[in-house]
């Protein structure tokens, strides 16, 4: 069992990236607000590949776009809306979802936020969600907002597609024991991410640490997140397991380079949700073409519809995870199609901001790998 710890949490990420866009063959440009750098995540990534789907310019915008995910960015959204209001432009939310799961359990934060979204909304034109569950959701938690909302699937994630680099002497040490399964004498099933309550990696270690030794003797997994919100479970279940010796444990924030390993050391991703609006490491495996287990909870099964490597499991059912698991061995080997692609996003933004996109640019759909801005 290999067990990294880092020395001091990351902090949560905050709003530090303002992208100025113009479409081709429209005189409207688009300003989209979204996450920085300094700590990576998902929505950084989706941010910078929507803004590389819709052609960066540097121009004065006719559209703001915000990213909307946690309420930390509250204070910041409402002075933008406010003077693109004054500007007179357009505002288009985008929700990756409606409150995050932590905000949520702490009463001041989740009516902050319950109270800030409704405000954005208000102040907003159109909105955008990734799936018809997210939007049966807003419906029902904020009624009839009177404005246009459009549903588009969540863009495809292809940044850990290129070979990790060396990267500090931590890198490298990272690197090496996420790679630590001895493929390809085993099966390595991958858990990313932050380690979160409703992220259910509980539910994974219990299944696996449950498996008998012929049952495990062609298993591997690998456990790559940092500990969030308390939940030391996974930790506890890690180090008590009776299969110990085959599970890999990278407790901490890990940089894109170990990222890239760890993906690229995958034969199966697991993803045990108990709930779950969206997921950028469902579109990391699908880019990948690799083998999902997945629950259906949430926007997941829109999400993953029409990818053939996807296996669909009940939350919090130690019996069909596992029967998941030995399905999704059997289709180790096989690469799958990802069937999403950024242009739907970038068309749901257009119609829902009075945008036109001619046919003869159809190609955004296929857009260049991420590129970050300052």
């Amino acid at each position: 069992m290999a067990i990294i710890k880092p020395e001091v949490a990351a902090p949560a990420e905050s709003a530090g990236l303002r992208y100025e866009l113009s479409l081709p063959e429209s005189r409207s440009r688009v300003c989209l607000v979204g996450p920085g750098w300094t700590f990576t995540s998902g929505i950084s990534y989706y941010t910078c590949r929507l803004a590389n789907a819709m052609v960066l310019r540097r121009q004065r915008p006719e559209v703001l776009v915000l990213e909307w995910w946690t309420a930390a960015t509250l204070h910041t959204y409402l002075v933008l809306v406010a003077a693109a209001r004054v500007l007179g432009l357009r505002v288009v939310i985008e929700l990756h979802e409606l409150q995050d799961p932590g905000e949520a359990s702490v009463l001041g934060a989740r009516h902050y936020a319950q109270w800030g979204l409704r405000a954005l909304l208000r102040l907003a034109h159109r909105c955008v969600v990734h799936s018809k569950s997210d939007l049966r959701l807003l419906e029902s938690s904020y009624g009839s907002l009177r404005l246009e909302i459009a549903v588009a699937a969540h863009g495809p994630y292809d940044q850990y597609g290129a070979d990790p680099g060396d990267g500090s002497p931590a890198t490298r040490v990272a690197i090496s024991a996420v790679r630590t399964a001895p493929r390809p004498e085993v099966v390595n099933l991958l858990f990313f991410g932050l380690i979160r309550p409703y992220k259910g990696l509980d539910d994974l270690l219990q299944v696996f640490n449950n498996l008998s030794e012929e049952e495990v003797s062609g298993l591997w997994l690998t456990v790559v997140g940092e500990t969030w919100e308390g939940c030391t479970e996974p930790e506890h279940l890690i180090k008590t397991s009776p299969h110990a010796d085959r599970i890999t444990f990278v407790n901490e924030y890990v940089p894109d380079d170990v990222a890239a390993a760890a993906f690229g050391h995958a034969d199966v991703v697991v993803l045990p949700y108990r709930r779950s609006s969206s997921s950028g490491i469902l579109h990391v495996a699908m880019n990948l073409g690799l083998p999902i287990v997945v629950t259906r909870v949430g926007g997941l099964p829109e999400a993953a519809d029409g990818y053939d490597g996807t296996v669909f499991v009940q939350p919090g059912d130690p019996a069909q995870l596992k029967a998941g698991i030995v399905q999704a061995v059997k289709m180790v080997g096989r690469r799958f199609a990802d069937p999403r692609d950024w242009g739907e996003t970038v068309k749901a933004i257009d119609t829902v901001s009075g945008l036109a996109c001619p046919p003869e640019h159809a190609d955004l759909a296929q857009p260049s790998p991420p590129r970050r801005h300052a």
